[in-house]
Protein backbone atom coordinates (compact mmCIF):
# COMPACT_ATOMS: atom_id res chain seq x y z
CA UNK A 1 0.00 0.00 0.00
CA UNK A 2 1.61 3.03 -1.00
CA UNK A 3 1.52 6.04 1.19
CA UNK A 4 0.47 9.32 0.17
CA UNK A 5 0.26 11.26 3.30
CA UNK A 6 3.22 12.74 4.96
CA UNK A 7 5.32 10.54 7.51
CA UNK A 8 7.68 13.14 9.53
CA UNK A 9 9.11 12.09 13.10
CA UNK A 10 9.38 14.72 15.79
CA UNK A 11 10.38 13.32 19.55
CA UNK A 12 11.62 16.22 21.67
CA UNK A 13 13.35 13.77 23.97
CA UNK A 14 15.61 12.30 20.75
CA UNK A 15 16.31 15.58 20.21
CA UNK A 16 18.35 16.51 23.79
CA UNK A 17 21.46 15.50 24.48
CA UNK A 18 22.15 12.08 26.10
CA UNK A 19 22.10 14.02 29.84
CA UNK A 20 19.43 15.86 29.46
CA UNK A 21 17.39 12.53 28.57
CA UNK A 22 18.22 10.74 31.62
CA UNK A 23 17.54 13.92 33.93
CA UNK A 24 14.32 13.70 32.03
CA UNK A 25 13.78 10.34 32.90
CA UNK A 26 15.21 10.51 36.39
CA UNK A 27 12.60 13.11 36.98
CA UNK A 28 9.53 11.19 35.52
CA UNK A 29 10.15 8.48 37.61
CA UNK A 30 10.30 10.71 40.98
CA UNK A 31 7.19 12.77 40.03
CA UNK A 32 5.12 9.58 39.43
CA UNK A 33 6.56 8.17 43.71
CA UNK A 34 5.31 11.31 44.22
CA UNK A 35 1.80 11.26 42.75
CA UNK A 36 1.64 7.77 44.21
CA UNK A 37 2.76 8.43 48.20
CA UNK A 38 0.36 11.74 47.03
CA UNK A 39 -2.90 9.18 46.37
CA UNK A 40 -2.21 7.29 49.45
CA UNK A 41 -1.91 9.86 51.94
CA UNK A 42 -4.96 11.86 50.55
CA UNK A 43 -6.88 8.24 50.30
CA UNK A 44 -5.79 7.91 54.08
CA UNK A 45 -6.58 11.33 55.18
CA UNK A 46 -10.05 12.28 57.37
CA UNK A 47 -10.51 15.11 54.92
CA UNK A 48 -13.51 14.65 52.51
CA UNK A 49 -11.77 17.24 50.06
CA UNK A 50 -8.34 14.97 50.29
CA UNK A 51 -10.17 12.13 49.95
CA UNK A 52 -11.58 12.73 46.39
CA UNK A 53 -8.37 14.57 45.47
CA UNK A 54 -6.60 11.10 46.38
CA UNK A 55 -9.31 9.12 44.11
CA UNK A 56 -9.03 11.39 41.16
CA UNK A 57 -4.83 10.76 41.38
CA UNK A 58 -5.47 7.05 42.07
CA UNK A 59 -7.37 7.12 38.93
CA UNK A 60 -5.34 9.37 36.69
CA UNK A 61 -2.32 6.81 38.03
CA UNK A 62 -4.71 3.82 37.44
CA UNK A 63 -5.05 4.78 33.51
CA UNK A 64 -1.74 5.35 32.80
CA UNK A 65 -0.60 2.03 33.91
CA UNK A 66 -3.72 0.49 31.65
CA UNK A 67 -1.97 2.43 28.93
CA UNK A 68 1.52 1.79 30.02
CA UNK A 69 2.59 -0.17 27.01
CA UNK A 70 0.74 1.47 24.59
CA UNK A 71 1.73 4.61 21.77
CA UNK A 72 0.02 7.58 22.22
CA UNK A 73 -2.00 7.38 19.31
CA UNK A 74 -3.58 5.07 17.04
CA UNK A 75 -3.62 4.36 13.09
CA UNK A 76 -7.16 3.70 13.25
CA UNK A 77 -8.08 7.29 14.84
CA UNK A 78 -6.25 9.55 11.84
CA UNK A 79 -7.59 10.74 8.40
CA UNK A 80 -6.34 10.36 5.14
CA UNK A 81 -5.47 13.55 4.56
CA UNK A 82 -3.12 13.83 8.12
CA UNK A 83 0.40 14.39 8.31
CA UNK A 84 1.76 11.31 10.72
CA UNK A 85 4.18 12.20 13.01
CA UNK A 86 6.06 8.26 13.60
CA UNK A 87 7.01 8.93 17.45
CA UNK A 88 3.06 9.27 18.35
CA UNK A 89 2.16 5.70 16.98
CA UNK A 90 5.41 4.03 18.91
CA UNK A 91 5.11 1.84 21.30
CA UNK A 92 6.31 1.97 24.54
CA UNK A 93 8.78 -0.80 23.73
CA UNK A 94 9.71 0.60 20.05
CA UNK A 95 10.10 4.11 21.62
CA UNK A 96 12.72 2.58 24.96
CA UNK A 97 14.78 0.56 22.23
CA UNK A 98 15.03 3.57 19.87
CA UNK A 99 15.75 5.83 22.88
CA UNK A 100 18.50 3.27 24.08
CA UNK A 101 20.50 2.26 21.02
CA UNK A 102 20.28 6.09 20.46
CA UNK A 103 22.07 6.59 23.88
CA UNK A 104 24.33 3.83 23.39
CA UNK A 105 25.40 5.67 19.45
CA UNK A 106 25.88 8.89 21.03
CA UNK A 107 27.99 7.71 24.15
CA UNK A 108 30.32 4.76 22.97
CA UNK A 109 30.58 5.20 19.10
CA UNK A 110 29.47 2.55 17.10
CA UNK A 111 26.62 1.67 14.99
CA UNK A 112 23.05 3.45 16.03
CA UNK A 113 21.32 0.55 13.64
CA UNK A 114 23.25 -2.09 15.28
CA UNK A 115 22.48 -1.20 18.71
CA UNK A 116 18.96 -0.61 17.34
CA UNK A 117 19.18 -4.34 16.41
CA UNK A 118 20.64 -5.41 19.58
CA UNK A 119 17.76 -3.61 21.92
CA UNK A 120 14.64 -4.98 19.47
CA UNK A 121 16.03 -8.47 19.51
CA UNK A 122 15.55 -8.37 23.37
CA UNK A 123 11.85 -7.79 23.37
CA UNK A 124 9.85 -11.00 23.91
CA UNK A 125 7.91 -10.50 21.36
CA UNK A 126 10.77 -10.72 18.95
CA UNK A 127 12.29 -13.71 20.40
CA UNK A 128 9.61 -15.61 20.53
CA UNK A 129 9.58 -14.87 16.68
CA UNK A 130 12.97 -15.99 16.15
CA UNK A 131 11.50 -19.53 17.83
CA UNK A 132 8.74 -19.48 15.75
CA UNK A 133 10.77 -19.28 12.37
CA UNK A 134 13.62 -21.90 14.09
CA UNK A 135 16.47 -19.62 13.73
CA UNK A 136 19.32 -20.32 16.21
CA UNK A 137 18.50 -16.88 18.90
CA UNK A 138 22.11 -16.54 20.95
CA UNK A 139 24.02 -17.29 17.56
CA UNK A 140 22.86 -14.65 16.41
CA UNK A 141 22.98 -12.57 19.43
CA UNK A 142 26.45 -13.75 19.60
CA UNK A 143 26.95 -12.11 15.67
CA UNK A 144 25.62 -9.09 16.65
CA UNK A 145 27.47 -8.46 19.03
CA UNK A 146 30.40 -9.13 17.59
CA UNK A 147 29.58 -6.50 14.53
CA UNK A 148 28.75 -3.83 17.47
CA UNK A 149 32.15 -4.14 18.51
CA UNK A 150 33.89 -3.71 15.79
CA UNK A 151 31.61 -0.58 14.54
CA UNK A 152 32.77 0.69 17.82
CA UNK A 153 36.24 1.35 16.56
CA UNK A 154 34.59 3.95 13.70
CA UNK A 155 34.14 7.54 14.37
CA UNK A 156 30.68 8.52 16.55
CA UNK A 157 27.82 9.02 14.86
CA UNK A 158 26.48 12.55 14.89
CA UNK A 159 23.04 13.17 16.29
CA UNK A 160 22.07 14.57 13.06
CA UNK A 161 22.54 10.91 11.29
CA UNK A 162 21.13 9.35 14.10
CA UNK A 163 17.76 11.11 14.17
CA UNK A 164 17.87 11.29 9.87
CA UNK A 165 18.19 7.15 10.46
CA UNK A 166 15.41 7.30 12.72
CA UNK A 167 12.95 9.24 10.54
CA UNK A 168 13.62 7.14 7.47
CA UNK A 169 13.51 3.99 9.85
CA UNK A 170 10.08 5.07 10.91
CA UNK A 171 8.36 6.17 7.87
CA UNK A 172 8.83 2.56 6.63
CA UNK A 173 7.48 1.11 9.98
CA UNK A 174 4.67 2.86 9.38
CA UNK A 175 3.95 1.41 6.26
CA UNK A 176 4.79 -1.91 7.37
CA UNK A 177 2.09 -1.28 10.41
CA UNK A 178 -0.82 -0.45 8.12
CA UNK A 179 0.05 -2.93 5.85
CA UNK A 180 -0.21 -5.44 8.83
CA UNK A 181 -3.23 -3.64 9.98
CA UNK A 182 -1.48 -2.75 13.41
CA UNK A 183 -3.01 0.12 15.35
CA UNK A 184 0.72 0.98 16.51
CA UNK A 185 4.46 0.58 15.71
CA UNK A 186 5.54 -2.47 17.63
CA UNK A 187 8.93 -3.77 18.09
CA UNK A 188 8.47 -6.19 16.03
CA UNK A 189 7.26 -3.53 13.20
CA UNK A 190 10.24 -1.98 13.62
CA UNK A 191 12.84 -4.84 12.95
CA UNK A 192 10.85 -5.61 10.26
CA UNK A 193 11.81 -2.34 9.17
CA UNK A 194 14.63 -2.01 10.10
CA UNK A 195 15.56 -5.68 8.17
CA UNK A 196 14.71 -3.70 4.51
CA UNK A 197 16.38 -0.72 5.87
CA UNK A 198 20.13 -2.35 6.07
Amino acid sequence: MALTREIYFKEPLLEMPVGYRKIVGFTTTIWNVMLVVGALVFILSSADRLIWVGYFIAFYLGHRVVHFNSSSEKFNQFSAEQKINAADYLSRQAKNGLMQAANGASLFGGSFLLYLTKELVGNKEVKEAFLRLDVDYNGFKAKLDEHLSASMSRDKEGQKLINSSIEALSAQAVEMSLANHNEEIRAADLLAALAGFM
